[in-house]
């Protein structure tokens, strides 16, 4: 327990104790509040009258009520005392619906600095109360961080410069944009005035050439948008570049709504790789990245340096090797696999885990053999090995367990009963006009004629329009794609390409509990198509996800039994024949798949020479056409008309 040498502090220090239902209360204070207070966990705090009072620790801050406060939290028996007072600012909700979080600050230092934060904290409450942190759907809008020896879960943060604010996905386990101070005097110079600390020692050439900039005025800046309109949710900020012997130099600022929450000097060899990038607090240098490359471009690994030039993190990465007989056994060419297929639209599919986890399932080698992911996507699009790793802005191939992990959770439910072909097109081969158009005339001449899209991408409306004008998705009615609705329980389908709801190609799938809809997916009539049950068969993870690819496994068996059905005639024979709950689900089909019904319509529908009103009549007119037939008449209308998405 850390003693303050303070006379005053001696004078006012009150006596603190944690309260459980095993400690003795004298009578007095034995009261219904305490033994609650007790119950709960919370902390008792007794003050200056000695009457006991219940704080509950994780949810206010003491310290900025009670005078000396954190000296006071700094000598309680209960850590977590103190720790609840380094949460600051307050919640608030944004027009756009995210939530302006509380700060949160670590101190990894000795015990003397602890102490001479306390005395500056109480003799600064009011600045204190006046933090505040950015908008985004994290736990905490913005961490702060003081010491010597981040963990690596900061690092990896710092890492990620792709995160937005306002797309962090819960899955990320690190904060996107950590604030990193040596010490609580340059968190103090930070918090009062602003003033800022170039010096940064460094034996690295590179990083060396960047400090040499770190005080350059930029003048001139181009914006990426991210997010949003104009810059008003989240983009970036780019400088102009800045030739030197070792590449370009150039600054890059990172906003959420009109707020900065990233900067960062970066310097690319004469491949516009990355190699070096300084991480910046408020201006200052605070962290210095290394990437050692390969002639290729190849991150062979990775380093992290503080401002005295002390190493904190090293990661070191292996190429992909070539595949080996096990994994080759897994992986077929189109012509020599005679069962559905299936695009699928992610990263990190490991042959030797699909083995393991779907031995049923085979993946399907594409035209290429200079192949970036099992031959889908061409060799001339340059540096690419997004599928065998799964690389972020920097070219990392880092964060792979939960890309890997969602990926062989989706590919466990196309895998289900009948086995399936596994065509592994990537994420941004999905999303991107320029790398979709690579593989998809090579994906219809085969035959293929089912995409499988377990992604939301967070990119506004009209970014996501621009970039879909050239898509396939678009232009081109060949394949059935299908999507899921996304998690987050909202009724607007503001996500890409979730936003073309109602296309002819495009089959949007939300997640069912049951035969009701999961307060967690996405849903709307104008929205969602059908719903799927979003539990895995092994019932190891939940989302719309997991539900997708329950709905292109359909897809995929009806385009196998009936080459001759158009698009159109899949995607009905699904949603014509979805099992209607009593209460109406709010979907286009109004209820949730049934697979059974689904391969019997669609048989109908191909016997009728793909005619869906007369399927329609044929299965559900008996003696009389009832509601049943009339209702799914008119959701029929409803698809076959489309909707302008523009």
């Amino acid at each position: 327990m850390v003693v303050l040498n303070l006379l005053n502090y001696l004078v006012l220090s009150l006596a603190f104790f944690a309260c459980s239902q095993n400690e003795a209360l004298n009578n007095e204070q034995l009261n219904e509040p305490i033994l609650s207070c007790a119950q709960s966990g919370d902390v008792v705090i007794v003050d200056d009258s000695k009457t006991p009072e219940c704080v509950s620790i994780n949810e206010e801050n003491i310290c900025l009520r009670n005078d000396f406060g954190f000296a006071r939290a700094l000598q309680h028996e209960n850590p977590l005392v103190f720790q609840s007072c380094l949460k600051f600012g307050s919640e608030r909700t944004m027009s756009s619906g995210l939530i302006v979080r509380k700060v949160k600050v670590e101190l990894d230092i000795e015990d003397s600095e602890k102490v001479t934060f306390a005395q500056w904290a109480d003799q600064n409450k009011t600045l204190l109360s006046e933090v505040e942190g950015y908008a985004g759907n994290s736990l905490f809008g913005e961490i702060i961080y003081v010491g010597e020896n981040p963990n690596p879960f900061i690092l990896q943060g710092v890492l990620n410069p792709e995160i937005m604010v306002a797309e962090f996905r819960g899955d990320r386990v690190f904060p996107h944009a950590p604030r990193i101070f040596p010490n609580v005097q340059s968190l103090f110079s930070y918090w009062e005035d602003g003033s800022r600390e170039t010096s940064f020692e460094s034996t690295v050439p590179e990083i060396n050439s960047l400090i040499s900039f770190v005080d350059h005025q930029v003048q001139t800046f181009t914006v990426e948008e991210k997010i949003g309109n104009n810059c008003q949710v989240s983009c970036i900020k780019e400088s102009d570049r800045i030739s030197t012997p070792f590449g370009s130099v150039y600054f890059r600022e990172y906003l959420s709504h009109q707020n900065i929450y990233r900067q960062e000097w970066r310097l690319e060899n004469q491949q516009s790789k990355v190699i070096a990038l300084i991480y910046m607090s408020k201006q200052s240098p605070s962290l210095a990245v290394w990437i050692d490359r390969d002639d290729s471009g190849f991150a062979n690994s990775v380093s992290i340096f503080n401002h005295k030039g002390r190493k904190l993190y090293s990661q070191e990465f292996r190429r992909p090797q070539l595949l080996d007989n096990l994994e080759l056994e897994n992986i077929v060419s189109s012509n020599e696999i005679n069962r559905p297929t299936v695009g699928v639209c992610e990263a990190a599919l490991v042959p030797s885990q699909l083995q393991q986890q779907s031995p049923n399932s085979q993946l399907i080698l594409g035209p290429f053999e200079e192949q970036s992911f099992y031959g889908w996507v061409s060799s001339d699009q340059g540096f690419n090995l997004n599928g065998r790793l799964a690389l972020n802005e920097l070219e990392l191939p880092i964060d792979q367990f939960p890309l890997s992990t969602h990926s062989h959770q989706v590919v466990g439910e196309l895998s289900q009963g009948v086995p399936v072909g596994l065509i592994p097109l990537g994420m941004n081969a999905c999303l991107k006009a320029e790398e979709a158009n690579t593989w998809y005339s090579h994906f219809v001449e085969n035959g293929h004629r089912v995409v499988n899209m377990s992604i939301r991408d967070e990119s506004d409306r009209d970014n996501c329009s621009v970039e879909m004008e050239s898509h396939p998705m678009v232009r081109d009615d060949k394949v059935l794609w299908v999507v899921a609705a996304g998690n987050q329980g909202q009724s607007n389908s503001t996500g890409c390409p979730q936003h073309l709801s109602g296309k002819s190609n495009l089959l949007i799938v939300g997640a069912s509990d049951g035969v009701r809809v999961h307060p967690s997916s996405n849903f709307g009539e104008n929205f969602v198509d059908i719903y799927a049950d979003g539990m895995t068969h092994d019932r190891s993870a939940w989302g719309t996800s997991m539900a997708a690819p329950k709905v292109a496994k359909v897809a995929a068996d009806i385009a196998d039994q009936y080459p001759e059905l158009s698009i159109l005639s899949i995607k009905a024979s699904i949603m014509l024949s979805a099992h209607i709950p009593l209460g109406r689900l709010p979907a286009r089909s109004k209820g949730v798949l049934d697979y059974r019904q689904a391969m019997l319509l669609a048989r109908i529908i191909n016997q009728e020479g793909g005619d869906v009103q007369g399927a329609l009549k044929e299965r559900y007119c008996h003696f009389y056409c009832g509601p049943n037939y009339y209702l799914r008449n008119e959701i029929w209308e409803n698809i076959s008309k489309g909707q302008d998405n523009e």
